[in-house]
């Protein structure tokens, strides 16, 4: 029996957070829904959670598999969603209570594709306790296949694909033209990836300015800044992607591409310097020496990426990792050594200091 909107929750070790996640689907004033839970193979009570919330609602179907990641654990149940429109929620977050009504409403208000709306931020701190850190509301606007593809790096910048989770999909579009999450992006750019592939086959996409997600960060996480060796390869492989979607659908932005470039090798560089980072000074000088190094998107390409970098202000970028940036680009490695072995002697002497 089919329903109008089935909401997909891949779910991982949250038993603290699986209630506020369930039950804020539970308390939708929208009731014509299926929520579908997938226990990625948690070791905490998280998949007995879901079976004891399906025994108290029969719109919740439970699905049990081994840990694969987000990508495999949506893919998992993509086949047998029946609803009209889909929404995916992540099991540690949850929704405003009115975001299933609002969100029909405004897709079937003009025959909308998708429906993309703003996030409310909290911090989880250990204790328990939660604090609203900002609201990200985007601004309202109707958006026509042209302009999703012409504007796509002017809407990309202002947070439109990036994600899915702040979105209303029409499933069908999902389900002919064979999409899936790709599972490679496992440390993140999966959402992103899902866009290119779903964009060209959009007809419009409405933007409204409600804030319904709520996304939370617990205390002394930051997937941002975790440090792991492949994943600047990952962020390459997806910048192929864009350079691909954009030379295909005639919006290319060489800006716009070495923007990303740059910021990528900022992320992932400053992620050797926090405490989590447990490699040794060898282990990261050869990853300096050896993860940036990849073929030119195209003839130029870096050469117009040094020229950005040296031009561009990055914001909250230190003037440390920013000169770093225009090296690393430069392939000045001797230099970056040097810098990243004063660094790993600042974290050095700030642990005697605190040891004492």
């Amino acid at each position: 029996m089919s329903v109008t909107v089935s909401i997909v929750v891949p779910i991982y070790n949250v038993e603290r957070q699986l209630p506020r996640c369930v039950e804020s689907l539970l308390a939708q004033t929208y009731k014509d829904l299926e929520i579908l839970l997938v226990d990625d193979g948690s070791a905490d009570s998280s998949g007995a959670l879901c079976d004891a919330y399906a025994k108290q609602d029969g719109r919740i179907k439970v699905f049990h598999k081994e840990n694969g990641g987000v990508s495999s654990a949506r893919n998992l149940v993509l086949p047998q969603a029946t609803g009209t429109y889909l929404l995916f929620l992540d099991g540690d977050d949850a929704l405003d209570p009115d975001t299933v009504e609002k969100c029909v409403a405004a897709a079937e208000d003009g025959d909308f594709d998708v429906v993309c709306f703003g996030y409310h931020h909290y911090l989880e701190k250990a204790t328990g306790a939660v604090e609203l850190l900002r609201e990200d509301p985007k601004t309202p606007c109707d958006l026509a296949k042209a302009d999703l593809l012409s504007r796509f790096s002017d809407l990309t910048r202002a947070g439109l694909f990036d994600f899915i989770t702040d979105k209303l999909f029409r499933l069908s579009l999902i389900r002919e033209n064979h999409l899936q999450f790709d599972s490679y992006f496992n440390m993140g750019g999966e959402d992103g990836v899902f866009m290119l592939g779903l964009l060209p086959h959009l007809s419009n996409l409405r933007v409204v300015g409600d804030c319904f997600y709520r996304y939370f960060r617990r205390e002394g996480q930051s997937a941002t800044l975790s440090f792991r060796k492949e994943k600047f390869d990952r962020y390459y492989k997806r910048l192929e992607l864009t350079y691909s979607f954009m030379k295909e659908n005639d919006c290319l932005d060489e800006s716009f591409l070495c923007e990303i470039f740059c910021s990528n090798i900022l992320w992932v560089y400053d992620s050797l310097f926090p405490e989590t980072c447990r490699l040794s000074f060898h282990e990261r000088k050869q990853f300096l020496k050896t993860a940036f190094e990849k073929p030119e998107l195209y003839p130029g390409f870096f050469a117009s990426a040094l020229a950005y970098a040296n031009e561009k202000d990055f914001g909250d970028a230190s003037r440390g990792s920013r000169k770093a940036l225009v090296w690393i680009l430069q392939k000045k490695y001797a230099r970056l050594f040097f810098l990243h072995r004063l660094q790993l002697l600042k974290i050095h002497r700030f642990h005697l200091f605190k040891r004492r």
